[in-house]
């Protein structure tokens, strides 16, 4: 799988990295695989946690340039994922 990355830089610097196979017509055993990474790179607030043995996730941010960075993040990994995919809205 082929993925790419971008750098934003802010008040913060914050790295996406996000990529696909594209539709594979089925599950995990036989479908897609896709991928999303967010990196700290510096100064960056933010955390994550895991809950429900996995099944959640929830990414928490404090501050403006913390949260121009996240949309850019990911509008960033959207944007691959559909050109990866050939998904159209």
């Amino acid at each position: 799988m082929k993925t790419i990355e971008k750098i934003i830089e802010k008040a913060n610097i914050l790295k996406v990295v996000a990529g696909t196979n594209g539709f594979k017509g089925g599950d995990t055993g036989h479908g897609s695989e896709t991928k999303i990474i967010l990196e700290d790179l510096g100064s960056t607030d933010i955390s994550f946690k895991v809950q429900g043995n996995g099944r959640k996730l929830t990414i928490d941010l404090g501050g403006d340039s913390e949260l121009e960075s996240i949309i850019e993040a990911l509008e960033a990994a959207a944007k691959v994922l559909r050109v990866q995919s050939g998904y159209i809205d």
